[in-house]
């Protein structure tokens, strides 16, 4: 998974995927989206005092260096309509009146002007035309930056969700069949059928594989089960992130952000070795050598226990732990330990 970016918000999956909310820092980015477009709007309630920009800042970096422990809860997202642009004030008749005769007296004055010193300003003109031109191309360029620097804020409306009932967990997923059948229901719940019971049914076409049966996802209501996540509209912010909405959310994240970790195929250990696991990683398109363990293949990612059952093919089972290739597969797995938080 990966936090959301404003560029999201404008595919048609984004509304139709569940997704995942770190409550933990849904505060923090409320309130630095808050302080960073006027710090004036947090005033206290004794004294309606407000704090410096500068001391707000020094308190969001507090929150971020200490920000407790991550708990995650699913939401779908929709993005609400944006306000409308705020257009400039007309002129009033009275001034513009004015201002067009104002604009006729200069006109004779410059025309004057421009008689009586025409000899001395024809070595200058092809210099005024470039500047003028040099001028207009600016202007045009700083009316783009300005059309995108709008300065309107977008409302994201986050709702939650849970599995409702049932002692299934993703945890449970018994092969790489499974988890596609998951994470294709994750990107879009709706588009599979329910039991009578109000369960997703997945898959069922292939005669080998039975299919899988999810507890009911229930909406949650209440106040406390729906909010809003702000963003800026501002200059280039289809390239702006936001940090506690996480998408993409594959199966390796459900496990380790909403089960605690809880693997059913390697017990928590995050390898599978190959004494009693060998018929469980052929089911994940994984094979396992003599004597050696691999990273499992559900909490720790298919793509990451392919990648380092491919180093142990290529070395047949004997790989030194000394050279180049063991030393970057030791890395990538420690690196995909550290993002999931093991």
């Amino acid at each position: 998974m990966r936090p959301s970016r404003v560029s999201d918000l404008e595919t048609a999956g984004f509304t139709k995927a569940l997704h995942l909310v770190n409550l933990s820092r849904l505060g923090e980015h409320f309130i630095s989206e808050l302080v960073l477009r006027d710090n004036s709007n947090v005033r206290s309630k004794q004294g309606n005092l407000s704090f410096p920009v500068e001391i707000w800042i020094m308190i969001l970096e507090l929150v971020k260096a200490n920000p407790g422990e991550d708990k995650y809860c699913y939401v779908s997202a929709t993005p609400l309509p944006l306000p409308p642009l705020d257009h400039a004030k007309p002129v009033p008749a009275s001034a513009s009146a004015s201002g067009a005769q104002d604009g006729k007296k200069d006109d004779e004055k410059d025309d004057e002007v421009d008689d009586k010193k025409d000899d001395k300003k024809d070595d200058k003109k092809d210099d005024k035309k470039d500047d003028k031109v040099n001028d207009k191309v600016n202007d045009k360029k700083d009316n783009k930056k300005d059309n995108k620097k709008d300065g309107r804020r977008q409302l994201i409306r986050c709702v939650r969700y849970e599995f409702l009932g049932g002692s299934w967990a993703p945890g449970d997923i018994q092969s790489n069949y499974e988890v596609e059948l998951f994470e294709s229901y994750l990107a879009d719940p709706n588009s599979f059928p329910l039991d009578k019971h109000g369960r997703a049914v997945l898959g069922g076409e292939d005669k080998y594989e039975p299919p899988l049966v999810l507890p009911r996802l229930g909406r949650l209501s209440g106040p406390e089960n729906a909010f809003y996540v702000s963003l800026s509209r501002d200059k280039e912010a289809s390239k702006l992130i936001i940090p506690c909405l996480m998408v993409e959310i594959e199966v390796p994240d459900v496990i380790a952000f909403m089960e605690r970790g809880r693997c059913r195929l390697c017990d928590g250990s995050r390898e599978i070795e190959s004494e009693y696991d060998t018929e469980h990683a052929k089911r994940f398109d994984v094979a396992l050598y003599c004597f050696d363990t691999l990273a499992c293949p559900l909490c720790m990612g298919l793509d990451i226990s392919q990648q380092h059952f491919q180093y142990l093919d290529e070395m047949q089972g004997w790989g030194l732990h000394d050279s180049p290739q063991a030393v970057w597969v030791t890395e990538m797995i420690e690196e995909r330990l550290d993002e999931l938080g093991y």
